[in-house]
């Protein structure tokens, strides 16, 4: 078991404190030319004449993550610094917000013990990882022009949002422009975790 650090934005922050979100999907770098998984849930990179070159995945079950979010330090003189982040939608820090990514250690508050991962295409989510993603049918995502369904019993409604459509705009918003588009059908990491108490 060891301790690693993990991103998640602000609403994904929200999403497993409210206990909605269970799961994550971060892409496989660099994408295997095809998928044989081993005992050790490694991936073969390329079947190569000298040998395979494998991929190991970035957690393992019963690693400790510990979340980077959104955050910053209130520097009230009248009292020793603290941490407070963007998630809990307080005020705005005087200094602004500080980016997850240089969050240290110290100022993390959420852990996460990593309960299984797998390896799948991304299209392959179904509605109900799509839930344990933490998307909600509130959220902007799934309004946003991606598939409206009308209801049995209120057909003329409008419908209800599609799941799977506000996930993969979600998607889209983070990873389009790093190449890996719902589209594109890259292949994932799938991680299942737990929050520790």
């Amino acid at each position: 078991m060891s301790e690693k650090p993990i991103l998640f934005s602000t609403d994904m922050v929200k999403a497993i404190m409210d206990g909605r979100k269970t799961m994550t999907r971060r892409v496989i770098k660099p994408q295997p030319e095809r998928i044989a998984p081993d005992s050790k849930n490694r991936l073969p990179l390329a079947f190569l004449a000298d040998g395979t070159k494998w991929i190991k995945p970035p957690y393992q079950p019963g690693d400790v993550l510990w979340v980077r979010e959104t955050w910053a330090v209130d520097d009230n003189p009248a009292c020793v610094p603290q941490y407070i982040y963007k998630a809990d939608d307080g005020f705005y820090p005087e200094g602004g917000w500080r980016p997850s990514i240089h969050m240290p250690r110290e100022a993390a508050r959420l852990f996460l013990t990593v309960k299984e991962v797998r390896v799948e295409g991304l299209q392959d989510i179904t509605e109900e990882d799509v839930k344990a993603e933490g998307v909600d049918w509130l959220d902007d995502a799934c309004y946003s022009n991606n598939g409206w369904c009308p209801s049995f019993y209120d057909p003329d409604s409008g419908g209800s949002p599609i799941l799977r459509n506000g996930f993969a705009a979600l998607w889209d918003s983070i990873n389009v422009k790093r190449g890996f588009s719902f589209e594109s059908n890259p292949w994932v990491w799938k991680i299942s975790f737990e929050v520790r108490k």
